[in-house]
Formats: C-alpha cells, structure tokens, sequence
C-alpha cells in the first residue's frame, strides 16, 4: 500500500500546485502588505487605515481566516486524502494482478478482471519519478507502472524511449 499512497500523493500535489502558489502568494503579499515589524505604537489603526485607504478593509475580515484556514486544510487534507484514497484501492483489489505489455502500438493490459488494448494516442502526458512512471489520459487520472517490474536498467530505458517516441508530453528522469 505505500507505494500506491506515494503515487496517490504526487497526483494530489501535482493537481493541487497552483492553489499552493496562490495560497503562498497571498500569504506573502499580506506579510509584506501588512507587516507588523514596520507599524507605528498602535499597528491595528495603521492598518486599518492603510486598508480603508486602498478599499482593502474586506479583505482584513476574510484573507488572514482564509490563508491560515486555507493552508491548514490542505496541508492535513492532501496527505489523508492521498492515504484514505490509497487504503480505499488496496482493499477493494488486494489481490488485483496485472500484466502489461509495452509496445510500439500502446500499452496491453492483462487482469483477472479483464484486457486492455490501450493506444498510445490515449496519453496526453507522461511522467517518471523516482519508483513510478504516469501515463495520464486526463488531468488527475494515470495509469501507473512501477519501476520495479522492469528487470534491468535497460529496459527502464527502453520504455522510456517508447514514450519520448509516442507521447505528445513527457516528463522523464535524467538517470
């Protein structure tokens, strides 16, 4: 189960950068903004002035709640939900195998529970780090294949040609 709560996780972040950047945007535009090393004797009138100035009083009631709130929720929440995702896949197919089988016309996937024949014109962006590969076909959805299913080092770069020569974007590992 741990890997699949490590690949969960770097999906979660993956998806969720660009809510970090701007939760941690605006937390630094409010330090720099509002920052209380630099106040005179009575800080709470000075910034309540400066904010009543430049029509920013709004934002004192709901933007420190918010990035503190905000930043506590996906903190906690991003790590449990990854957990609470992967717990959720280990039990319901604990005894789930696959066979893939990697080829210049896609991805063979072969199961108890059925085949695919999956093109590689389905994946719009593959990535690589350090114990999986992602083969995304949407935004949040991959399918992952563990690096240690491959028995040597060639064969780790093999596929990894297969996909610089079949998938639009990659985002492969130099090693």
């Amino acid at each position: 189960m741990g890997e699949r709560f490590v690949a969960n996780l770097s999906i979660f972040l993956r998806a969720l950068r660009f809510l970090l950047y701007v939760m941690a945007i605006g937390a630094l535009i409010c330090a720099v903004g509002f920052a209380p090393w630099y106040l005179p004797e009575r800080p709470a009138a000075y910034v309540y002035a400066v904010a009543c100035r430049l029509n920013l009083y709004v934002l004192l009631d709901w933007l420190y709640p918010a990035l503190i709130g905000g930043g506590a929720t996906v903190l906690v929440m991003v790590p449990v939900m990854a957990y609470v995702r992967a717990r959720m896949i280990w039990k319901k197919f604990a005894g789930f195998k696959s066979h893939y089988i990697l080829s210049g016309e896609g991805v063979q996937v072969k199961s108890a529970m059925g085949n695919a024949d999956l093109n590689w014109e389905m994946f719009s962006l593959a990535r690589e780090n350090r114990r999986f590969f992602f083969l995304y076909s949407i935004p949040g959805l991959a399918n992952l294949i563990p690096k240690r299913v491959f028995a040597t080092t060639a064969e780790v770069e093999g596929f990894r040609s297969l996909l610089r020569a079949h998938v639009k974007k990659v985002s492969l590992r130099k090693d």
